[in-house]
């Protein structure tokens, strides 16, 4: 599997859903990544904390895609 980071501008996409939909001011704890599929989309999971007292917020689906990284996307959030 190739070397794969998250973008500052798909962090700062995560972090402004998540905190938004909280009312908590957020920040990125971890992220996971299984690959890309077919078409060139990857699925993120990211796990968001609060900045105040660093717990566990939400998690943050985010969708890539590989091809054009400008095209990501926030999907939803558990």
């Amino acid at each position: 599997m190739e070397e794969f980071n998250l973008k500052r501008s798909e962090i700062k996409k995560a972090v402004r859903f998540a905190t938004d939909k909280s009312s908590e001011p957020c920040f990125l704890a971890a992220w996971s990544y299984s690959g890309a599929d077919d078409l060139g989309w990857a699925d993120v999971l990211c796990e968001m904390g609060n900045t105040n007292t660093g717990e566990y917020v939400n998690t943050v689906h985010l969708c890539v895609y590989m091809n054009d990284r400008r095209r990501s996307f926030v999907r939803d959030a558990r």
